[in-house]
Formats: C-alpha cells, sequence, structure tokens
C-alpha cells in the first residue's frame, strides 16, 4: 500500500466479513485507510 500511495494511487478495498481469516488482508487495507468499496460510484467518484 505504501508504494502505491507514494506513486499518487488511489486504494480500493472490498469489506470481508470479520469472523472470515480469508478477509483479513482487504479488512486491513482499510484500517491502513484504504477507501471502502462497495459499490462502482465508490470509484467513479474518484475519477
Amino acid at each position: 500500500m505504501d508504494f502505491a500511495l507514494e506513486q499518487g494511487k488511489n486504494i480500493y478495498a472490498v469489506p470481508g466479513n470479520i469472523n472470515n481469516p480469508n478477509a483479513y488482508g482487504t479488512n486491513d487495507l482499510i484500517k491502513q485507510g484504504a477507501k471502502v468499496l462497495t459499490k462502482i460510484e465508490d470509484i467513479l467518484e474518484d475519477l
């Protein structure tokens, strides 16, 4: 994530169920400041 931010890139992450260990990575990105992605408009508003 740091490398992408250094290059001025937006970071998006789709949140996952907190009880699912497979969702740890995306939920951690959100905790670090990635924008929550729940619908296509979340990306379009940044364009």
